[in-house]
């Protein structure tokens, strides 16, 4: 990561950031802002969040930030760093909040139309469905396919897909039993038939909690579709 962190600051985006940073009241990123941010230097020993599947790679690619994986913006000094989109709009209004009043952001926020809701507890790193994000990751992707559940929260999530693909029943499910051995996950049980691979699985998050998950593949009666359900559940 060295090698990225110096080619960076050479870039006229990060020389621009660090001019720009001497003056600076606030400096708010959004989404893989956070990774400019860090090239640049600036968050060294600061606390920074960024978009929920890349938070796990601001750690890596920084390894002096402290990486937060349980609020929508994070305030480190005068820097701070939003999630990805509407994170961003939030950690915008917290700006104007700082300079002219939460009076005054309320006011913008209610001429966006927008809802910010302070209180709110939805923060996207925290969801479950971010667990199935690395052992999803099909190719070619999962782009044609019907979603028929896609639920959940921080204790489980369920999601069902009919998909079409060119492989055999077999081929697509091991794209999967792939990805969930390389990521450390655990085969407990599989059931394997001519029309359907149904399995048991376990694994450790970066927190240490335990998770299960129930997956099953089924070959539909048109050729070419499967249907996959996946159950995960954390113990």
């Amino acid at each position: 990561m060295e090698a990225h962190h110096t080619t960076y600051q050479k870039t006229t985006i990060i020389q621009w950031i660090n001019r720009s940073s001497k003056n600076a009241g606030y400096i708010l990123s959004v989404c893989n802002g956070a990774f400019l941010l860090a090239s640049a230097g600036l968050l060294e020993e600061k606390e920074a969040t960024t978009y929920a599947p890349m938070i796990n790679h601001i750690a890596m690619y920084a390894p002096n930030t402290k990486p937060v994986y349980d609020k929508r913006f994070v305030q480190s000094g005068n820097i701070i760093t939003a999630g990805g989109l509407s994170a961003g709009i939030d950690a915008s209004l917290h700006v104007v909040s700082l300079d002219k009043g939460v009076g005054r952001a309320t006011e913008v926020a209610n001429n966006m139309e927008y809802n910010c809701d302070t209180e709110s507890s939805y923060v996207r790193s925290q969801l479950d469905d971010m667990q199935l994000i690395n052992v999803l990751d099909f190719n070619p992707p999962l782009f044609n396919r019907k979603v028929l559940k896609y639920e959940g929260d921080e204790t489980y999530w369920i999601c069902e897909y009919e998909v079409s693909r060119k492989e055999t029943l077999k081929e697509f499910y091991d794209q999967f039993d792939h990805a969930a051995s390389m990521y450390e996950w655990n085969k407990n049980t599989e059931t394997m038939t001519e029309k359907s691979i149904v399995t048991k699985w376990t694994f450790s998050d970066f927190n240490h909690n335990t998770w299960v998950c129930n997956t099953k593949f089924v070959a539909m009666a048109n050729n070419g579709s499967f249907n996959m359900r996946i159950d995960l559940k954390r113990e």
